[in-house]
């Protein structure tokens, strides 16, 4: 999986466990190829692969089935990634059965997405899905393209943390939305140059979960809360906004196992 940025990565890696998988922690338990594979990158530099380490990957597995989430570091650079990815395999002689992409819809419609993304797919040798967050099979080879919130919406991956945040942590999601709010509500406050950020259209749901995870983890990033506090319920139906993701995923891995 080629996901947009670090905090695809993290959440992704949440999502699979509900799948039944668990995190490598050790190079040496993987087959060769992919530890020729990860060789390439200059860290993480020892056997310890459990700790995330820009841009090589993080990498879980269930049973005999392995599943790699790399951080291309922005939507810009996700042909780049994937090209680089791709000419790795082709040096190694290996390559692997699946290529799912993972990014924000931001403000491009389906169509427009789609159209950005899917020859990627193509000329990385895989067949070509019909449509966002098909999946597509042939000759033994698999992929997707998927777009958060998903169901064809515009949007990001923040739509679909909000609604985690407010099951999760409801009253610490409820004073989040009243700080953002009371912000927004202030004469001028959002106009000034120092918060365009704040203006695009996933700013006030990036405020509102930045400002939760301020209170859960001080001093560290959004994807820090993610990964150590269980925004993910046990029962991925508990959330409705889960299940575009879950539907392409049951798709997408060898075989899923739901928990």
């Amino acid at each position: 999986m080629i996901a947009e940025g670090v905090l695809d990565v993290v959440f992704l890696a949440q999502i699979l466990k509900a799948f039944g998988y668990g995190i490598v922690r050790k190079k040496s338990n993987l087959p060769e190829p992919a530890q020729n594979w990860l060789n390439q990158f200059k860290w993480p530099v020892d056997d310890n692969i459990e700790r995330k380490a820009v841009p090589a990957p993080a990498i879980l597995h269930c049973d005999a089935k392995l599943i790699a989430i790399r951080n291309a570091q922005g939507l810009s650079k996700v042909r780049e990634t994937l090209e680089a990815d791709m000419e790795a395999f082709l040096r190694l002689k290996w390559k692997p059965d699946s290529l799912a992409i993972i990014l924000d819809a931001d403000d491009k419609t389906p169509k427009e997405r789609f159209a950005e993304f899917a020859p990627m797919i193509r000329e990385a040798g895989y067949p070509e899905p019909a449509n966002l967050e098909e999946v597509a099979n042939a000759d033994e080879l698999r992929s997707g393209i998927f777009s958060f919130p998903g169901d064809g919406r515009q949007g990001t991956i923040e739509d679909v943390l909000m609604p985690l945040s407010e099951l999760r942590f409801p009253e610490l999601s409820k004073h989040a939305e009243q700080y953002v709010q009371s912000w927004r509500e202030k004469e001028g406050a959002p106009e000034g140059k120092d918060f365009k950020e704040f203006r695009k259209p996933s700013g006030p749901l990036k405020a509102r979960l930045s400002a939760a995870a301020a209170l859960l983890k001080p001093g560290k990033p959004l994807n820090a809360s993610i990964e150590d506090q269980k925004w993910i319920p046990d029962n991925l139906d508990e959330c409705e906004e889960l299940t575009a993701l879950v539907g392409f995923l049951k798709n997408f891995l060898p075989s899923h196992t739901q928990k």
